[in-house]
């Protein structure tokens, strides 16, 4: 197990397990047997996916099939249970079975009484891999996946990587100081702390758009603004915020600090686990467009530092502590943050999976400990699939906040189509 596998089993809390959930909608005449053993054979390519764990090891189970982690179940009928089915899998012991690996998956057939909709709810631990492992075994997952999935190009010959490492080691040498800077600013001002505070319990909600915004459209309105698809999220999140605060008459505060995670791999590195740093993004709680003015500017700020490969070693390096030790410093680091926000880009055509459509695809972030507000940004044929995970000591029904991402892209969708922001 890696260094990151065994902080994710030492860092966990009852109140912040490290369990990712999500599902995945499939269109057609579903067969449970021919699912099993698609999945099954996907699972075969990467071995955490058959590995039970003692920790620190993963051990390899030779006779195991993917029916054993499948289970099913008929009275999740409505959008509302399926809600509340994934709030109770935020927290729940979902890896009681110490002889399975640690994932599950819930099928749910006849979803709003219709024989062709079938919902798939999958739950991994963070030891297995991050969200960008998840799109590798996704595209081995589905129909056809040896032509879907592109040949990963030749990693460049090795002096070239030689002078671009040197380059990067001289970059991160000049502007380390300005990252240990803005973390120490973060930590005498303590920002956060006046926003939530909270004390974090085992109840969350959790909510998603129930239409998806359309991927096109979502560009031609964030490049009206010279912003990037995660510089506009990020806006409409802290937005959402400052109007659910506003409307419950409790303090907004000048911005809002979020934790937003950033895949390390080149376009050459098909490692599967977890490789990922995370670069800490402030959105002031104003009006939309001065918001989005400064959100640009520091995500260009950021895009330009080392932030998330300090960010990435330092983890690391906190991992050869001892466990009474590591939870401490990850409160400090938690204790800045306001929000988690992930954004994972999948893949921008049609899935078929046993010849289904995947006709949609939600993930739910569990935040980090200590933080009480997730959001995953997922990107798929073409449309932009968002949800929110929330502690219910800060937000009782996170549909709440998404209804308020969706506001407020209209209004700054009609501010782009006659010139100016809200």
């Amino acid at each position: 197990m890696t260094r990151v596998g065994e902080a994710c089993f030492v860092q966990s809390t009852d109140f912040s397990t490290l369990v990712e959930s999500g599902f995945m909608e499939l269109k057609g005449n579903f067969d449970l047997e021919k699912f099993s053993n698609r999945l099954d054979s996907a699972c075969s390519k990467f071995e955490r996916f058959r590995c039970r764990v003692e920790h620190p090891n993963f051990i390899l189970i030779e006779d195991f099939h993917a029916r054993q982690c499948i289970s099913t179940q008929d009275d999740i009928n409505t959008e509302e249970k399926l809600r509340a089915f994934l709030e109770t899998l935020q927290t729940k012991a979902l890896f009681e079975d110490p002889t399975l690996p640690l994932w599950r998956c819930t099928v749910i057939p006849n979803f709003e009484g219709d024989p062709s909709r079938t919902i798939a709810v999958f739950s991994f631990h963070h030891v297995i891999g991050d969200g960008s492992s998840f799109n590798f075994f996704l595209m081995q997952l589905v129909d056809d996946s040896e032509k879907m999935c592109p040949k990963f190009p030749d990693p460049p010959p090795f002096a070239q990587r030689i002078k671009e490492n040197f380059l990067f080691f001289v970059m991160l040498l000049m502007q380390m100081w300005g990252v240990f800077a803005k973390m120490a600013d973060l930590i005498c001002c303590k920002k956060s702390a006046e926003v939530f505070d909270v004390e974090l319990t085992s109840q969350k909600s959790v909510g998603w758009l129930e239409t998806p915004f359309d991927l096109d459209e979502f560009n031609k309105v964030r490049k009206k603004f010279g912003a990037s698809l995660n510089d506009l999220m990020t806006v409409l999140i802290s937005q959402s915020i400052r109007q659910f605060l506003t409307k419950n008459k409790r303090t907004v505060p000048a911005s809002i600090v979020t934790s937003q995670p950033a895949n390390l791999r080149e376009d050459y590195d098909d490692y599967f686990g977890n490789k990922f740093g995370f670069f800490i993004l402030e959105a002031p709680m104003t009006d939309s467009a001065s918001a989005l003015k400064t959100v640009i500017r520091r995500s260009k700020a950021v895009k330009r530092s080392p932030e998330k490969w300090i960010a990435h070693w330092l983890s690391k390096i906190t991992t050869y502590l001892p466990g009474f030790m590591q939870r401490p410093l990850l409160n400090i680091g938690t204790s800045l943050v306001n929000a988690a926000i992930t954004n994972v880009r999948g893949p921008p055509m049609k899935l078929i999976l046993c010849k289904n459509e995947l006709t949609r695809f939600y993930g739910v972030l569990n935040p980090p400990p200590g933080v009480c507000l997730g959001f995953a940004i997922f990107s798929y044929d073409g449309r932009i699939f968002v949800s929110a995970h929330t502690d219910k000591a800060f937000c009782k029904d996170a549909q709440e906040l998404i209804d308020g991402i969706a506001l407020e892209y209209e209004k700054i969708k009609h501010s782009a189509q006659i010139g100016t922001v809200a």
